[in-house]
C-alpha cells in the first residue's frame, strides 16, 4: 500500500529507466500588426473628431482638420481597421461642425433680434 502512494514499483526500487516526459509545446507569439502609413492619420482623425464634439472653443478647427484627415484615409485605404478609426473621426467631425453651425445660426439670430429692438416703444 505504501508503494502505491510513493509511485515506486512494487519491488521498492526506483525506476530510472523511464523516458522523461515530452517537452511542452511552445506556442509562437503572432507577429505584431503591420503599421500602415495612414494609421497615424486615422487615429488623429478620430481624436480630432472627438475633440470637435467635446472642446468648446477649438472644436471648429478640430472638426475641419479631423474631417480632412478622415476623408484622406477613407480614400486611400482598402477596408481595414484604419477605416474604422477614420469613419469614427468623420462622424464626430460632422457632429462637431453641426454643433458649430447651430451655434452660429442661433447667435446671428439673437444678434438680429436684438438689433431690431434696440429702442423700446413705450
Amino acid at each position: 500500500m505504501d508503494d502505491m502512494n510513493t509511485g515506486r514499483p512494487p519491488d521498492g526500487k526506483a525506476n530510472y529507466d523511464q523516458t522523461p516526459p515530452p517537452e511542452p509545446h511552445v506556442v509562437q507569439s503572432p507577429m505584431p500588426p503591420v503599421q500602415t502609413p495612414m494609421r497615424g492619420k486615422a487615429i488623429a482623425a478620430m481624436v480630432l473628431g472627438i475633440c470637435a464634439v467635446v472642446v468648446p472653443y477649438g472644436g471648429l478647427v478640430c472638426a475641419i482638420i479631423g474631417l480632412i484627415f478622415s476623408i484622406q484615409v477613407r480614400k486611400t485605404n482598402p477596408p481595414s481597421p484604419e477605416r474604422g478609426y477614420a469613419l469614427a473621426g468623420f462622424v464626430c467631425s460632422i457632429v462637431g461642425l453641426a454643433q458649430w453651425a447651430l451655434v452660429i445660426v442661433l447667435c446671428s439670430g439673437m444678434c438680429a433680434a436684438a438689433s431690431c429692438y434696440s429702442t423700446y416703444w413705450w
